[in-house]
């Protein structure tokens, strides 16, 4: 039996189990949950590249990358047929959202709802990019608004109900005190002691390590190995890579218009346009050397960067690249996006369905959390021996979880009331086999195990 089976039999057990209409309402989100593709939130402080590397993934420019504070209200961006923007606010049911599709973004009309009355906005477009995974963009950590910055943290890091995120993408530049707290919130401890299953650290803007020079990547990469390598680090990400996620979206939706301006640039004679190259205020001042406005010479500094400019014309003035699609080959592979692409294959794309059940048996314990069930008082299914009553420790106060009938093991003492049920299924444990012995229980106590016959066994001297 698969995980996935496993855990879908774990949902069908616990909506027998549960009869509350909201219950079970919640119990089927988390099996509809299974069937969809892995959800990968992209997170990081203001301005960090979110959206930038949100849109590089997706290989379209769907979310909006102006240079203020965009994002002020999380977006999930989804695989679909059909292309509509739905608004769920907080105290009123859902409703479209009307929208316009600019060359630079889904431009999205809220209407009379102000940011602060929606709780997620739902763009669904059709995009291979978002068939492997649904991106989730989120408001930046450290906001100047307090009430945009803690939806970051309602979202990954929330402290009352697991995560709608199965995975997390968090983009540093450079480390900060919030960073640390807001990845040690998101990494569950009960899961992943040293290097947490399902948080991957990009180091973002990267072409802006080495100030713009054409061996910026090198340098960053040599940042991001140190940071790899840093406990603190290691003990909330897996790895760390460096991309700059403005060339990466630039590689992915490079146009011939924007191919011919390079060109342009890359016909001057070597000492003058290194001269024009030298700075942004250079690049676009008075230039009558150079056949391009400066609302064109502006466009390409929006769209590649000093660092992408610089690199474009040096690979087309060599004649590395020939054709636009040759440049946008190359600056995809320059940029780094190749390389996250192959940790999120190993990491998260070939491992989804452990993620994805991980975060169902989370949602199912805080389920069991907030609302115990008829399991916790003895009314359920007493007659078929399914489960027993279970009754708090005299000495320690914990709920005992009792094994299934015919199980080996006798009661055990968990903390977590469905810390049996996932103990089984990340194990792979077959349905006969008992449920794993603690060294200690939670309270400190060492559990006594039972006879085959259901007596207490002999203490140990």
């Amino acid at each position: 039996m698969s995980i996935l089976q496993e855990t879908r039999t774990l949902l069908a057990a616990a909506t027998e189990e549960y009869r509350a209409p909201a219950d079970r309402e919640r119990l089927a989100l988390l099996e509809r949950r299974l069937a969809e593709p892995l959800r990968l939130a992209v997170a990081g402080r203001v301005k960090a590249g979110k959206s930038t590397l949100l849109n590089a993934l997706a290989g379209d420019r769907l979310a909006p990358t102006d240079a203020g504070e965009c994002t002020r209200v999380v977006t999930w961006y989804a695989d679909s047929h059909t292309s509509r923007v739905t608004a769920e606010p907080y105290d009123a049911p859902p409703r479209q959202l009307r929208f316009e599709r600019t060359e630079t973004a889904v431009r999205v009309d809220l209407a009379d709802l102000a940011p602060e009355q929606v709780a997620r906005l739902v763009v669904e477009w059709p995009s291979r990019g978002l068939r492997t995974a649904t991106l989730i963009d989120t408001p930046g950590i450290g906001s100047l608004t307090e009430n945009t910055a803690r939806r970051a943290w309602d979202l990954i890091a929330a402290e009352d109900e697991p995560t709608p995120a199965d995975a997390v993408l968090y983009l540093v530049r450079h480390l900060h005190l919030d960073d640390v707290d807001f990845l040690r919130a998101f990494h569950d401890d009960a899961v992943s002691r040293v290097n947490p299953v399902n948080a991957i650290g990009v180091l973002s803007r990267a072409d802006e390590v080495g100030a713009g020079r054409l061996d910026a990547m090198g340098s960053a990469r040599d940042v991001a190995a140190r940071m790899s390598a840093d406990p603190t680090v290691r003990r909330m990400v897996q790895t760390v890579v460096p991309v700059a996620g403005l060339l990466a979206e630039t590689g992915a939706t490079l146009t011939e218009a924007e191919f011919a301006m390079v060109s342009a640039v890359a016909r001057l004679d070597v000492p003058t346009a290194e001269r024009l190259l030298l700075t942004v205020d250079r690049f676009v001042g008075p230039a009558p050397e150079l056949d391009l406005s400066p609302e064109a010479r502006r466009h390409l500094l929006d769209r590649f960067g000093l660092f992408g400019v610089r690199l474009a014309v040096s690979l087309v003035r060599h004649r590395v690249v020939g054709t636009s699609s040759q440049l946008a080959a190359t600056l995809l592979e320059r940029s780094g996006i190749d390389d996250l692409r192959a940790v999120l294959e190993s990491m998260f794309w070939q491992r989804a369905d452990v993620l994805k059940c991980r975060s169902a048996l989370l949602a199912l314990e805080g389920l069991a959390r907030s609302s115990p069930g008829p399991a916790a008082t003895g009314s359920s299914r007493r007659s078929s021996g399914s489960w027993r009553p279970r009754t708090r420790s005299a000495s320690c106060g914990c709920w005992p979880r009792s094994a299934p009938a015919g199980s080996t093991a006798g009661r055990r003492c968990w903390s977590r009331p469905s810390a049996w049920w996932a103990a089984r299924v990340c194990s792979r444990r077959s349905a006969s086999d008992s449920p794993p012995t603690p060294t200690t229980a939670p309270c400190g106590r060492r559990p006594r195990p039972r006879s085959p016959a259901g007596s207490a066994a002999p203490r140990a001297r």
